[in-house]
């Protein structure tokens, strides 16, 4: 989510994927002050809010699928089918981006993907859907 709201790659300066996973263990995350993500966002606080709410490190205190559907239906009814399209245009971009980036640190990602099966396992997912 804040991939698409800030148009940046998360922790694009980090060379390194394992600092990347320890920093994010230890409860660092993307920054979502004004310089990250503009202010002229339209629903930006209810968005912030419920990005940083499934940070939470306790699954349990993180929002369900229903309360997320019931904070964004407002939002969602108020954009038509061709803002969607645009904004999934947008989301395909930025995954190309990180998938260049992965080629680029090519013999760190294959050591992740060695040592931390989920992480293989949500990459092969991103691939398969992109």
């Amino acid at each position: 989510m804040w991939e698409v709201l800030s148009r940046q790659i998360p922790y694009d300066e980090v060379s390194n994927p394992m600092k990347i996973m320890f920093n994010v263990l230890r409860g660092m995350r993307p920054d979502t002050g004004p310089d990250s993500l503009s202010r002229q966002i339209p629903g930006r606080d209810t968005l912030v809010c419920l990005m940083t709410c499934g940070w939470t490190a306790n699954t349990d205190q993180r929002p369900s699928f229903l309360e997320c559907l019931l904070e964004l239906e407002p939002m969602v009814m108020k954009y038509t089918e061709i803002d969607f399209l645009v904004a999934v245009l947008q989301i395909k971009k930025s995954r190309h981006a990180r998938l260049s980036w992965m080629q680029a640190h090519h013999s760190v990602v294959r050591s992740m993907l060695r040592q931390f099966p989920s992480y293989r396992r949500n990459l092969i997912t991103d691939l398969q859907t992109s």
